[in-house]
């Protein structure tokens, strides 16, 4: 069997770097006529690949016949080339070494709690009547501002590389998830060795990706607790003045049931993105927040806003269960003022 995931047959969707792989072609390409004319200008036959469906099955069915035939690096090569933004993720799926999310942590029970659940999957996405949700522009303007604080994190943790989202909070200082920069390898809790910041990640108004400004940071000196999922990472150069520090020291979390929450991120290690629609808070008690707002793998260690652009929680998993024989789905963050106690608690000095 071959060592890469890309390279075996049959192809292993449950593969964390498959699972990449297909969130980042459907992120670009996700009507039929896209997909289809990839298909042509690779050369694979259309008459093997189920074309119904929407576009994450049909991509499934094409990376199912690319592997088949062995073109699969050639399919990622030929996008990689069509579409620049997505060239680094593809090349980070298709090193000797692949970049994967990482493994997010579970709970004692094996598993992520469903909190605030009402039981009748009729209530869960229904349209929240008599809600405005119209906003000021000055709105868009704020976030973007808010989002210059937040960065792309490479990682190595062990011979394996990951993929996380971090935001500035201090001087030299990065806030992230606990299981972005820690790992179980062969049953051993293992830290990073090498990190990196990625500032200014994103793409321009013709989408072309902006070269980031790389920030170093020390993985020996990372303070972290694995209870909430958080970890402090201090930069080892200085973090420019236009990616400043996100305000969280005196936070509060004033947040209800249906109150509307934004997660800029870097999904699966692209470019800068914002989770701005089916945004609903569906939970919130004394430790975390949970949302409908949209997030992937990468996403791990990003903000989660409230409408005014205060920083709420930390988010750092998904969470599901079964209703009626189908999954329901739901995004958790670490109340940030819980965070920021344990900051304190911790010594973290410098906290913006």
């Amino acid at each position: 069997m071959a060592d890469h995931p890309l390279d075996r047959y049959p192809l292993p969707f449950g593969d964390p770097v498959v699972q990449n792989v297909l969130r980042t072609l459907t992120s670009v390409y996700r009507r039929y006529k896209e997909i289809a004319e990839v298909v042509d200008d690779v050369g694979l036959d259309g008459g093997e690949i189920d074309f119904d469906g929407a576009a994450q099955s049909i991509w499934r069915s094409v990376l199912k016949e690319a592997a088949r035939t062995e073109q699969l690096r050639a399919l990622l090569e030929h996008v990689a080339k069509e579409q620049p933004r997505l060239a680094p993720a593809l090349a980070d799926a298709m090193a000797a070494n692949p970049v994967s999310p990482p493994a997010e942590e579970e709970n004692e029970d094996g598993g992520p709690p469903w909190k605030g659940f009402s039981g009748d999957k009729g209530d869960e996405r229904q349209i929240v009547e008599g809600q405005n949700t119209l906003l000021d522009i000055a709105f868009l303007e704020v976030g973007l501002d808010r989002a210059r604080s937040i960065c792309l994190l490479k990682v190595r943790i062990g011979k394996k590389r990951y993929v996380g989202t971090g935001f500035r909070i201090g001087a030299d200082l990065i806030l992230t998830n606990h299981h972005v920069v820690f790992q179980a390898i062969d049953g051993v809790l293992t830290a990073a060795s090498e990190i990196e910041a990625w500032f200014g990640w994103e793409l321009d108004r013709a989408d072309v990706p902006k070269q980031p400004i790389v920030v170093p940071c020390d993985a020996g000196s990372v303070i972290a607790a694995v209870d909430r999922d958080w970890a402090v990472l201090r930069a080892t150069t200085p973090i420019p003045p236009e990616f400043p520090p996100l305000p969280i020291a005196a936070a509060s979390v004033d947040l209800a049931v249906d109150d509307r929450v934004y997660i800029i991120q870097h999904p699966g290690g692209r470019p800068k993105m914002i989770g701005m629609h089916h945004n609903l808070v569906r939970s919130v008690d004394d430790s975390v927040v949970q949302y409908w707002t949209d997030t992937e793998g990468g996403s791990s260690g990003a903000p989660v806003f409230d409408e005014d652009w205060n920083v709420v929680a930390l988010h750092h998993r998904w969470v599901e269960r079964e209703i009626d024989g189908k999954p329901e789905y739901r995004n958790q963050g670490q109340r940030i003022d819980r965070v920021v106690a344990d900051l304190a608690a911790a010594g973290v000095q410098g906290v913006s």
